[in-house]
Formats: C-alpha cells, structure tokens, sequence
C-alpha cells in the first residue's frame, strides 16, 4: 500500500514504533475524506486517535431522519482494490432502534484499528449556519438507501 511504503522509505522523523507502525491509517483515511461525502453521507464528523495512534477514532454525527449508511461505509474501506487493509471485527447499536452506535475495523497485521462512532442529533440551525447546513442536507439527500451489515459471531445485540 502505498502510505506504507511512503512511511518506510521516506519517514525521517524517529518517534514511538508503535505510532510509526499505525501511521499508515491516518493517512489512508486522509486520502478516502471523499467516502465521507459520498458513501457515509454524516452530517459532521471528527475524529482523534487513541492509545499512542493505535486506535482511531471518527465520531459520525446524522441527521435523525437520515440513514448511517454503515454498511456502504465499511464496504468501501475494506473494498480490496480501493479501500484500506482493514477487516470488519465487530458492530452493535448502543441504543434501542440504531441511533447511537460502533463499527470497529482492524488491520489483519495488528497495526491499527479504526472504530466509527455513530449517532443521530438534531443540531439547531442558527441563521449563519442555514446556508452550510442546507448545502449538507442536499448533499445528503442526493445518497439514498442503506444496507445492514452483516451479523457478527457471538454477538446478540448487532445493527
């Protein structure tokens, strides 16, 4: 891939290895912000890392009313060709009805993990942000239909 072989040939800074090892997924989401717009259809998202690069985390903030579009998300960053090296490992819905919940991928090699955060709100829309939260809305009604992700072995409570 090519954020590895970009870290291993011309990194020059020296810093902890287990973060030298797991740059390769902050990278790569770098590069696929567009499935954000596309695929995931959120209405904000942010994100940090978690235990020294490790784990990275992206909260996905959703209209009520709009679908999470989890699947299609995961689908796409595991796509073999196009997506990143990471496996699906498990999901579940926090809340009753799907509206706040997780999607934890890792890479096969055990070098990072990406956990997507899923939840629904209902931001208020003050008269300087009506023009952006419109746009978004547009945005994500162009993006229709959701699929469900796949049940997960040993786990009662999947979404």
């Amino acid at each position: 891939m090519h954020e590895r072989r970009w870290e291993d040939e011309r990194q020059p800074l020296t810093y902890e290895s287990i973060w030298r090892e797991a740059a390769w997924l902050p990278s790569g989401l770098l590069r696929r912000l567009g499935l954000l717009h596309t695929v995931a259809v959120p209405k904000a998202v942010t994100g940090h890392e978690a235990w020294l690069g490790e784990w990275w985390i992206l909260e996905l903030d959703h209209d009520c009313d709009i679908g999470l579009r989890r699947a299609e998300l995961v689908q796409a960053l595991t796509d073999p060709e196009h997506g990143l090296p990471l496996e699906l490992h498990g999901h579940r819905d926090l809340t009753p009805g799907g509206s706040l919940g997780l999607v934890l991928l890792k890479a096969p090699d055990g070098t990072a993990t990406l956990q997507l955060r899923y939840d629904r709100v209902d931001y208020a829309v003050t008269e300087d942000r009506a023009e952006t939260f419109a746009a978004i809305r547009r945005r994500i009604s162009a993006v229709t239909g959701e699929a469900s992700l796949p049940a997960m072995p040993g786990c009662s409570a999947t979404g």
